[in-house]
């Protein structure tokens, strides 16, 4: 029975920095930086429809295909959501199940890739 390696919680800080910039970073941007209303809304509404999901499934993908699938990568996406509170004042369960169903189906077909590569080598 193979022994499966300790994950070192170093290995997802790069994935913690993506996400909270997804969750937080954008809507700062949008906010604070951007003077014109109308662009600061459509930064705002694409970030949340299109530019989060995008990243979150590559993101989950990446990972998938140099690691396999991880539980704790999808738990980063699902925990560090609540970061979005901040801005909204609100919690939005339905974005916070459709982003971490992205990096569910991202990180699975990056794991399926990492498997049929490790049966070919």
């Amino acid at each position: 029975m193979e022994k499966r390696q300790k994950t070192s919680w170093k290995v997802f800080i790069p994935a913690i920095i993506v996400i909270l910039f997804m969750y937080a970073g954008m809507y700062l941007i949008a906010f604070h930086l951007v003077s014109d209303t109308m662009v600061s809304k459509v930064l705002v509404v694409g970030n949340m429809l299109i530019y989060t999901p995008l990243v979150l499934f590559l993101l989950g993908l990446i990972y998938g295909v140099n690691k396999g699938f991880s539980i704790w990568l999808i738990a980063l996406v699902f925990l560090l959501y609540p970061v979005t509170i901040c801005f909204f004042q609100e919690w939005i369960v339905v974005y916070q199940i459709a982003y971490t169903l992205c990096a569910i189906f991202g990180n699975g077909l990056g794991a399926l890739l990492f498997s049929l590569r490790k049966k070919i080598d």
